[in-house]
């Protein structure tokens, strides 16, 4: 099986923590990575630039609009991504909950559809 970890923090909160505490957690997330990268269980990750990076583009008219900033009106936003593989919901629920980052924010988990990086077809629609 295959799942989406999307890390959602709130800059404000994070912004608030001692920076002892920045450090420290950046490390033990390095080691989560490494942990699961060891184990097979990540099959990439990637963190993302700050919100206010973001544009947002929406299609009308066949023409796009685009926006500064996330379409979302949320305190947490979405900072990093993991596509991860597990044999089954418990393991993806152990493994996001591990992940250091969820003690300040949150895990979302997503059972993902699509193509693998090694060429292989997971989890595709049932159109019957």
């Amino acid at each position: 099986m295959h799942y989406v970890m999307l890390i959602y923090t709130d800059p404000a909160e994070f912004g608030k923590l001692p920076q002892g505490k920045i450090g420290s957690l950046t490390q033990r997330v390095m080691a989560f990575d490494q942990a699961i990268s060891d184990s097979g269980n990540n099959l990439g990750s990637i963190r993302l630039q700050p919100a206010s990076t973001a544009k947002s583009i929406r299609v009308r008219a066949g023409k796009p609009l685009t926006t500064d900033g996330p379409f979302s009106e949320s305190k947490e936003q979405l900072g990093r991504i993991y596509l991860i593989e597990v044999s089954d919901d418990a393991e993806a629920v152990d493994i996001a909950a591990r992940l250091p980052v969820a003690g300040i924010g949150t895990v979302e988990l997503r059972p993902a559809l699509g193509i693998d990086t090694r060429g292989r077809v997971f989890q595709m629609y049932d159109d019957s």
